[in-house]
């Protein structure tokens, strides 16, 4: 996935992400090392983020795509 394609994602479910990956135990410790190595509203933090929600919740991820693509042929 390249790097604007992250960013898009990002851009998209922002708030889910966030919400996603400092609400779990797992992924938690993994954006805070991410928060605080990278600059705030960089590319960097922002595709960080993408990773860590991709790598760890594809399901979670599927989901919500399946979800918004039913939602939009409505």
């Amino acid at each position: 996935m390249s790097c604007t394609e992250k960013l898009d994602i990002y851009s998209q479910y922002k708030s889910f992400i966030h919400s996603t990956i400092k609400g779990n135990l797992l992924t938690k410790s993994l954006w805070r090392k991410l928060f605080w190595t990278t600059g705030r509203d960089s590319d960097e933090y922002k595709t960080g983020c993408v990773d860590i929600y991709l790598t760890h919740f594809q399901q979670l991820h599927a989901e919500m795509l399946n979800t918004n693509a039913e939602l939009a042929n409505k």
